[in-house]
Protein backbone atom coordinates (compact mmCIF):
# COMPACT_ATOMS: atom_id res chain seq x y z
CA UNK A 1 0.00 0.00 0.00
CA UNK A 2 3.07 2.29 1.07
CA UNK A 3 4.63 1.27 -2.14
CA UNK A 4 1.63 2.20 -4.57
CA UNK A 5 1.07 5.55 -2.53
CA UNK A 6 5.14 6.54 -3.34
CA UNK A 7 4.56 5.49 -7.04
CA UNK A 8 1.08 7.42 -7.10
CA UNK A 9 3.23 11.05 -6.30
CA UNK A 10 6.19 10.19 -8.28
CA UNK A 11 3.60 10.13 -11.06
CA UNK A 12 1.80 13.19 -10.00
CA UNK A 13 5.13 15.18 -9.72
CA UNK A 14 6.41 14.02 -13.54
CA UNK A 15 2.93 15.13 -14.99
CA UNK A 16 4.04 18.76 -14.30
CA UNK A 17 6.67 21.25 -16.09
CA UNK A 18 10.14 22.22 -14.81
CA UNK A 19 11.47 25.81 -14.27
CA UNK A 20 13.69 24.62 -17.42
CA UNK A 21 11.25 23.53 -19.54
CA UNK A 22 8.56 26.13 -18.85
CA UNK A 23 11.55 28.96 -19.11
CA UNK A 24 12.04 26.86 -23.06
CA UNK A 25 8.19 27.07 -23.92
CA UNK A 26 8.23 31.08 -22.93
CA UNK A 27 11.63 31.22 -25.24
CA UNK A 28 10.17 29.83 -27.88
CA UNK A 29 6.66 31.46 -27.68
CA UNK A 30 9.22 34.73 -27.64
CA UNK A 31 10.88 33.73 -30.80
CA UNK A 32 7.31 32.51 -32.52
CA UNK A 33 6.09 36.14 -32.10
CA UNK A 34 9.24 37.66 -32.67
CA UNK A 35 8.86 35.78 -36.27
CA UNK A 36 5.41 36.77 -36.16
CA UNK A 37 5.01 40.36 -35.81
CA UNK A 38 6.82 41.39 -39.04
CA UNK A 39 4.94 39.25 -41.34
CA UNK A 40 1.80 41.37 -39.25
CA UNK A 41 3.74 44.73 -39.85
CA UNK A 42 3.91 43.87 -43.20
CA UNK A 43 0.14 43.25 -43.99
CA UNK A 44 -1.10 45.73 -42.31
CA UNK A 45 1.11 48.04 -44.28
CA UNK A 46 0.18 46.27 -47.46
CA UNK A 47 -3.26 46.98 -46.55
CA UNK A 48 -2.66 50.63 -45.65
CA UNK A 49 -0.50 51.20 -49.20
CA UNK A 50 -3.58 49.41 -51.03
CA UNK A 51 -5.90 51.64 -49.70
CA UNK A 52 -3.86 54.76 -50.33
CA UNK A 53 -3.37 53.52 -53.77
CA UNK A 54 -7.61 53.82 -53.94
CA UNK A 55 -7.41 57.07 -52.63
CA UNK A 56 -4.90 58.18 -55.79
CA UNK A 57 -7.13 56.00 -57.84
CA UNK A 58 -10.43 57.82 -56.94
CA UNK A 59 -8.48 61.41 -57.18
CA UNK A 60 -7.66 60.42 -61.35
CA UNK A 61 -10.72 59.29 -61.92
CA UNK A 62 -12.31 62.04 -60.32
CA UNK A 63 -10.40 64.25 -62.99
CA UNK A 64 -11.22 61.88 -65.80
CA UNK A 65 -15.16 63.07 -64.39
CA UNK A 66 -14.47 66.83 -64.32
CA UNK A 67 -12.95 66.78 -67.84
CA UNK A 68 -15.95 64.88 -68.95
CA UNK A 69 -18.12 67.27 -67.58
CA UNK A 70 -16.49 70.65 -67.72
CA UNK A 71 -14.27 69.96 -71.24
CA UNK A 72 -11.21 70.47 -69.11
CA UNK A 73 -9.22 69.48 -66.31
CA UNK A 74 -9.35 71.76 -63.71
CA UNK A 75 -7.45 75.10 -63.22
CA UNK A 76 -4.74 74.59 -61.23
CA UNK A 77 -4.92 77.91 -58.93
CA UNK A 78 -8.88 79.04 -59.70
CA UNK A 79 -11.89 78.41 -61.76
CA UNK A 80 -11.07 79.71 -64.86
CA UNK A 81 -8.38 82.25 -67.08
CA UNK A 82 -10.49 85.76 -65.98
CA UNK A 83 -11.33 84.41 -62.39
CA UNK A 84 -9.20 85.76 -59.40
CA UNK A 85 -10.53 83.91 -56.87
CA UNK A 86 -8.23 81.15 -54.88
CA UNK A 87 -8.86 77.61 -55.34
CA UNK A 88 -7.16 74.19 -55.74
CA UNK A 89 -8.38 71.36 -57.43
CA UNK A 90 -9.57 69.54 -54.63
CA UNK A 91 -12.42 71.24 -54.38
CA UNK A 92 -13.60 71.36 -57.86
CA UNK A 93 -13.41 67.79 -57.87
CA UNK A 94 -15.84 67.18 -54.87
CA UNK A 95 -18.64 65.66 -56.68
CA UNK A 96 -16.63 63.19 -58.15
CA UNK A 97 -14.88 61.98 -55.26
CA UNK A 98 -18.70 61.49 -53.10
CA UNK A 99 -18.66 65.08 -51.36
CA UNK A 100 -21.30 66.86 -52.84
CA UNK A 101 -22.62 68.26 -50.00
CA UNK A 102 -19.66 69.65 -48.84
CA UNK A 103 -19.14 70.82 -52.74
CA UNK A 104 -22.36 72.57 -52.30
CA UNK A 105 -21.63 74.72 -49.10
CA UNK A 106 -18.54 76.14 -50.40
CA UNK A 107 -18.52 79.36 -51.19
CA UNK A 108 -17.18 80.44 -54.76
CA UNK A 109 -17.32 84.31 -54.10
CA UNK A 110 -14.33 84.32 -52.43
CA UNK A 111 -10.66 82.21 -51.95
CA UNK A 112 -10.25 78.83 -50.31
CA UNK A 113 -8.63 80.75 -47.28
CA UNK A 114 -11.64 82.83 -46.51
CA UNK A 115 -12.96 82.75 -43.28
CA UNK A 116 -16.69 82.13 -45.29
CA UNK A 117 -14.69 78.68 -46.37
CA UNK A 118 -12.64 78.00 -42.87
CA UNK A 119 -15.40 74.83 -41.87
CA UNK A 120 -15.52 73.25 -45.11
CA UNK A 121 -11.67 73.31 -45.85
CA UNK A 122 -11.15 72.26 -42.18
CA UNK A 123 -12.83 69.24 -43.13
CA UNK A 124 -10.47 65.75 -42.93
CA UNK A 125 -11.50 63.64 -45.78
CA UNK A 126 -9.86 60.37 -46.08
CA UNK A 127 -9.67 60.52 -49.93
CA UNK A 128 -7.02 63.22 -49.56
CA UNK A 129 -5.41 61.00 -46.45
CA UNK A 130 -2.88 58.29 -47.20
CA UNK A 131 -3.35 55.87 -43.81
CA UNK A 132 0.42 54.57 -43.97
CA UNK A 133 1.39 58.38 -42.60
CA UNK A 134 1.02 59.54 -38.80
CA UNK A 135 -1.46 61.30 -37.61
CA UNK A 136 -3.48 61.91 -40.84
CA UNK A 137 -5.80 64.41 -38.89
CA UNK A 138 -3.35 67.04 -39.40
CA UNK A 139 -4.51 71.21 -39.47
CA UNK A 140 -2.31 73.48 -41.99
CA UNK A 141 -1.87 77.07 -40.19
CA UNK A 142 -0.45 79.60 -42.56
CA UNK A 143 -1.24 83.20 -44.05
CA UNK A 144 -2.35 83.79 -47.49
CA UNK A 145 -3.56 87.11 -49.03
CA UNK A 146 -2.84 88.81 -45.24
CA UNK A 147 -5.60 86.11 -43.74
CA UNK A 148 -4.50 83.79 -41.21
CA UNK A 149 -6.37 80.18 -42.29
CA UNK A 150 -6.21 76.76 -40.97
CA UNK A 151 -6.99 73.48 -43.26
CA UNK A 152 -6.88 69.85 -43.27
CA UNK A 153 -3.45 68.69 -44.70
CA UNK A 154 -3.10 66.57 -48.09
CA UNK A 155 -0.99 63.95 -48.65
CA UNK A 156 -1.66 64.15 -52.47
CA UNK A 157 -0.23 66.55 -54.64
CA UNK A 158 -0.72 67.46 -58.54
CA UNK A 159 3.06 67.59 -60.09
CA UNK A 160 3.20 70.80 -61.81
CA UNK A 161 6.45 69.94 -64.13
CA UNK A 162 10.05 69.81 -63.56
CA UNK A 163 11.85 72.69 -61.84
CA UNK A 164 15.04 74.04 -63.52
CA UNK A 165 17.29 72.94 -60.98
CA UNK A 166 16.20 69.51 -61.76
CA UNK A 167 16.58 70.28 -65.73
CA UNK A 168 20.34 70.96 -65.40
CA UNK A 169 21.15 68.21 -63.19
CA UNK A 170 19.90 65.26 -65.90
CA UNK A 171 21.20 67.24 -68.78
CA UNK A 172 24.44 67.55 -67.05
CA UNK A 173 24.61 64.05 -65.35
CA UNK A 174 22.39 61.95 -67.93
CA UNK A 175 22.01 63.99 -71.26
CA UNK A 176 18.44 63.87 -70.77
CA UNK A 177 17.27 67.35 -72.91
CA UNK A 178 13.63 68.41 -71.07
CA UNK A 179 11.89 70.11 -73.94
CA UNK A 180 8.83 70.64 -72.29
CA UNK A 181 8.67 71.06 -68.62
CA UNK A 182 5.31 70.75 -67.85
CA UNK A 183 3.20 67.82 -66.04
CA UNK A 184 -0.83 67.35 -66.94
CA UNK A 185 -1.89 69.29 -64.26
CA UNK A 186 0.20 71.91 -64.60
CA UNK A 187 0.48 76.12 -63.33
CA UNK A 188 3.21 76.85 -65.85
CA UNK A 189 0.54 77.83 -68.25
CA UNK A 190 -2.76 79.78 -67.65
CA UNK A 191 -5.11 77.88 -69.94
CA UNK A 192 -7.13 75.49 -69.47
CA UNK A 193 -5.22 71.82 -69.11
CA UNK A 194 -6.79 68.56 -70.75
CA UNK A 195 -5.96 64.88 -70.45
CA UNK A 196 -4.94 64.94 -74.50
CA UNK A 197 -1.91 67.08 -73.26
CA UNK A 198 -0.09 64.48 -72.52
CA UNK A 199 1.14 63.24 -75.34
CA UNK A 200 4.00 60.83 -73.85
CA UNK A 201 1.13 59.16 -73.01
CA UNK A 202 -1.36 58.69 -70.20
CA UNK A 203 0.13 55.22 -68.69
CA UNK A 204 3.14 57.54 -68.89
CA UNK A 205 2.57 60.64 -67.12
CA UNK A 206 1.92 61.48 -63.72
CA UNK A 207 -1.24 62.81 -62.57
CA UNK A 208 -1.49 62.61 -58.66
CA UNK A 209 1.40 62.06 -56.35
CA UNK A 210 2.17 61.70 -52.83
CA UNK A 211 3.69 63.80 -51.07
CA UNK A 212 3.04 63.12 -47.43
CA UNK A 213 3.35 64.34 -43.49
CA UNK A 214 3.02 68.12 -44.50
CA UNK A 215 2.78 70.38 -43.07
CA UNK A 216 5.93 68.69 -40.67
CA UNK A 217 8.97 67.74 -42.67
CA UNK A 218 9.79 64.59 -42.50
CA UNK A 219 13.61 63.70 -43.85
CA UNK A 220 14.56 59.71 -44.43
CA UNK A 221 11.73 58.60 -42.25
CA UNK A 222 12.55 61.40 -39.47
CA UNK A 223 10.37 64.46 -38.49
CA UNK A 224 13.01 67.34 -38.72
CA UNK A 225 12.46 70.86 -37.75
CA UNK A 226 10.54 73.26 -40.62
CA UNK A 227 6.96 73.70 -41.56
CA UNK A 228 5.33 73.70 -45.17
CA UNK A 229 2.33 75.09 -45.57
CA UNK A 230 1.33 74.41 -49.00
CA UNK A 231 -0.39 71.01 -47.96
CA UNK A 232 -4.39 71.72 -47.91
CA UNK A 233 -6.58 69.77 -49.98
CA UNK A 234 -8.84 72.51 -50.73
CA UNK A 235 -5.15 74.75 -51.37
CA UNK A 236 -5.00 76.88 -55.03
CA UNK A 237 -0.68 76.34 -53.64
CA UNK A 238 -0.88 72.32 -53.95
CA UNK A 239 0.74 72.10 -57.39
CA UNK A 240 4.13 71.46 -57.49
CA UNK A 241 7.77 70.98 -59.03
CA UNK A 242 8.95 67.49 -57.25
CA UNK A 243 12.68 68.59 -56.10
CA UNK A 244 15.38 65.69 -57.08
CA UNK A 245 17.60 66.18 -53.99
CA UNK A 246 20.96 65.17 -52.68
CA UNK A 247 20.63 61.78 -50.25
CA UNK A 248 20.09 62.45 -46.74
CA UNK A 249 18.84 65.92 -47.08
CA UNK A 250 16.36 68.33 -47.98
CA UNK A 251 18.83 70.88 -49.83
CA UNK A 252 21.08 70.55 -52.73
CA UNK A 253 19.65 69.00 -56.28
CA UNK A 254 20.95 65.28 -56.56
CA UNK A 255 19.31 61.79 -57.89
CA UNK A 256 16.99 61.19 -54.89
CA UNK A 257 13.62 61.82 -56.34
CA UNK A 258 11.36 59.24 -53.48
CA UNK A 259 11.40 59.54 -50.16
CA UNK A 260 14.02 61.70 -49.69
CA UNK A 261 12.17 64.54 -48.04
CA UNK A 262 8.75 65.65 -48.15
CA UNK A 263 9.69 69.95 -48.38
CA UNK A 264 8.47 70.09 -51.68
CA UNK A 265 9.50 66.26 -52.42
CA UNK A 266 7.83 63.15 -53.33
CA UNK A 267 7.44 61.22 -50.16
CA UNK A 268 5.49 58.30 -48.47
CA UNK A 269 5.85 56.50 -45.63
CA UNK A 270 5.58 52.98 -47.69
CA UNK A 271 8.86 51.00 -47.66
CA UNK A 272 10.60 51.29 -50.85
CA UNK A 273 8.66 53.96 -52.94
CA UNK A 274 5.59 56.45 -52.99
CA UNK A 275 2.49 55.67 -55.17
CA UNK A 276 1.70 57.57 -58.15
CA UNK A 277 -1.66 58.03 -60.15
CA UNK A 278 -1.11 58.21 -63.84
CA UNK A 279 -3.32 59.81 -66.30
CA UNK A 280 -4.89 56.56 -67.14
CA UNK A 281 -6.46 55.90 -64.42
CA UNK A 282 -4.04 53.60 -63.09
CA UNK A 283 -1.65 53.53 -59.66
CA UNK A 284 1.97 52.27 -59.39
CA UNK A 285 4.35 52.80 -57.16
CA UNK A 286 7.62 55.10 -57.63
CA UNK A 287 10.37 53.09 -56.08
CA UNK A 288 13.28 54.97 -54.14
CA UNK A 289 15.84 54.06 -56.47
CA UNK A 290 13.95 55.41 -59.40
CA UNK A 291 16.41 56.77 -62.20
CA UNK A 292 16.41 60.83 -62.40
CA UNK A 293 15.74 60.19 -65.96
CA UNK A 294 12.80 58.09 -65.46
CA UNK A 295 11.47 60.38 -62.78
CA UNK A 296 11.76 63.19 -64.81
CA UNK A 297 9.89 61.34 -67.80
CA UNK A 298 6.71 60.08 -65.93
CA UNK A 299 6.68 63.67 -64.35
CA UNK A 300 6.37 65.89 -68.05
CA UNK A 301 3.76 65.26 -69.97
CA UNK A 302 5.10 65.80 -73.61
CA UNK A 303 9.00 65.36 -73.61
CA UNK A 304 9.37 62.64 -75.94
CA UNK A 305 10.88 60.39 -73.97
CA UNK A 306 10.76 56.44 -73.95
CA UNK A 307 9.54 55.18 -70.75
CA UNK A 308 10.55 52.10 -69.96
CA UNK A 309 8.73 49.52 -67.75
CA UNK A 310 8.06 51.06 -64.14
CA UNK A 311 6.21 47.62 -62.65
Amino acid sequence: MKATAVRSLHQARRTGFTLVELLVVIAMIGILLALLLPAVQQAREAARRAQCSNNLKQIALAMHSFERAFGHLPYGDRLSANNANKVGPGVQILPYVEQSALYDQYDWSTHWYAPENRDLVETHLAVFACPSTPNWKRLVNGVEGGVAFSAAASDYIPPSGIGNNEKNYVQLHYGLTVLDDKAILTKKVKTPNYLRDAIDGLSYSVLYIECAGKPDVWNGGQKTGGVNTKTGWASHSTGFDPKMLVPGGCAGTGPCSVNCCNDQGVYAFHPGGANAAFGDGSVRLLTSTIAPPVFVSVITRANGEVVPALD
